[in-house]
């Protein structure tokens, strides 16, 4: 069997990779919309993709999307997009909060 780095994988492969995994994990309970912004965010901490080779992706690789989506893809790529964004830059604060409030724990002299 050949082993490769998942990472490694260009983009489109590697969200549709991602996209089975999480079909995988989820199994019942999995939710096209929630994996499109699973991935959405993780491509986002990334960084190293703009906001529209990320729409392209999604457009691109996301399953049955024109099926789910039919008549306003853009405005959901869009949607998602701009809530993964939210969220993402939440937990990016959140986590600055709670290393500032360690740091201030420390020891005083």
């Amino acid at each position: 069997m050949m082993s490769f780095k998942v990472r490694e994988l260009p983009d489109d492969e590697y969200y549709r990779y991602k996209y089975q995994q999480l079909e995988k994990v989820f199994k019942g309970d999995f939710n096209a919309s929630h994996a499109d912004f699973r991935l959405v965010k993780e491509m986002l901490k990334d960084g190293d993709k703009t906001r529209d080779e990320i729409a392209n992706i999604i457009k691109e690789n996301s399953p049955d999307i024109l099926d789910r989506k039919h008549g306003h893809v853009d405005q959901y790529i869009n949607k998602t997009i701009d809530n993964a964004t939210a969220e993402v830059s939440r937990e990016r604060s959140e986590a600055a909060a709670k290393r500032k409030e360690r740091s201030n724990d420390g020891p005083t002299l």
